[in-house]
């Protein structure tokens, strides 16, 4: 419509969710700039020319990578926008282990060619990320050559994204770095918690659901100083958060909110005769509709203990569609049950479980 309305200098811009240069965000600003030059060129040349110019050696392996991604997409059985994130099945173990071994190949194919080799590394620091977050202790026992030891990787990544910030901004652009850098890393530290280990199964009632039904969500992190995330080993993946300020409650309550319409959704109170004192245990808070933008389950009155599911939206889905809200807790403490071996009252939190039925 702008080419046959006759303009000729669009503005446009792109900065959400593209983390200054990830994602093939170069790539997107290219092709964008070429259509608007002329909206009726084959997008797939224009790509193979981007590509032969910004990979090198490694260009028709890095389009095998981004044709793969696409048909993620439009085989994806909802509407999927450009800002959807990872969508569910794409970290299958199948995928991994072809794009590590595609990805070693490209360094390869480019370790003669400086800018070529860091334009294919800045690539694989969102696959990294994401590899390491999907039962990573299992990958690399089954395929030890292609996964490395998680600090390995923790440090390549750490590596690349600094390299990668200063090629985009000088020494002295320095705030714009720290803006930029923040959301990969921030993605790696969360990484991290779980490179480590392996989840421990899910518990009853919901062991007999089938897993791509189910989607867990761990308190890596918390936006509140008084909600503490500390280890335990009794916990899902070896941590939990609890609210230290506040450490005891009764009739407890939690609940699940909309950030967006400001809507409470879901609000449960667990009475004293409901809890199993000193292990976790699962409470279903409800069911109720995930949004794109931000769900939290949120704990205990002061919600500092809150955990965004956002992550549990599929592209597509019905606004009304419902999901099962579940929060696993571990109450602890004479406070809720003189018989626990806890002196000190508190209730750890270590996964909200999503199940689509």
């Amino acid at each position: 419509m702008f080419y046959e309305a006759g303009v000729t200098s669009p503005y446009y811009e792109h900065t959400a969710r593209v983390h200054s240069g990830l994602n093939f965000a170069d790539l997107l600003t290219y092709l964008h700039l070429r259509l608007f030059i002329n909206p009726y060129q084959d997008y797939r040349k224009i790509v193979k020319e981007f590509c032969d110019v910004y990979y090198g050696k490694a260009a028709n392996l890095m389009i095998q990578y981004i044709n793969d991604l696409d048909a993620i997409s439009r085989n994806f059985p909802t509407a999927v926008t450009w800002t959807s994130g990872t969508l569910k099945g794409t970290a299958t173990e199948a995928n991994l282990v072809k794009w590590a071994k595609r990805f070693h190949q490209m360094e390869k194919l480019t370790a003669n060619d400086p800018k070529a080799l860091a334009n294919v590394k800045d690539v694989r620091i969102t696959l990294d990320t994401i590899t390491l977050s999907s039962n990573y202790p299992a990958l690399r026992k089954k395929y030890p050559a292609l996964f490395p030891a998680p600090a390995e990787v923790e440090k390549r990544i750490k590596a690349k994204v600094e390299a990668s910030m200063l090629h985009r901004y000088p020494v002295n652009i320095s705030n714009a770095r720290a803006v930029w850098r923040k959301k990969p890393l921030d993605a790696l530290k969360r990484a991290m918690l779980f490179a480590n280990c392996t989840p421990k199964p899910v518990p009853a009632p919901l062991n007999t659901v089938a897993p791509e039904k189910i989607l867990q969500i761990y308190p890596a992190s918390t936006s509140n100083k008084m909600a503490l995330v500390v280890k335990d080993p009794d916990a899902a993946v070896g941590f939990a958060a609890y609210d230290s300020k506040k450490e005891f409650e009764l009739p407890f309550t939690c609940g699940f909110y909309n950030t967006v319409s400001r809507k409470f959704l879901l609000t449960r109170k667990i009475k004293k005769e409901e809890i199993k004192i000193d292990r976790y245990h699962l409470y279903k808070i409800g069911e109720a509709p995930i949004s794109s933008s931000g769900c939290l389950a949120w704990t205990m009155s002061s919600w500092r203990v809150s955990i965004n599911c956002a992550e549990a939206y599929t592209p597509g889905d019905a606004p009304d569609k419902k999901y099962e809200i579940w929060i696993s807790m571990k109450f602890e403490g004479p406070g809720y049950d003189p018989a626990s071996k806890a002196k000190k009252n508190r209730v750890l939190i270590d996964r909200v479980i999503i199940v689509d039925r």
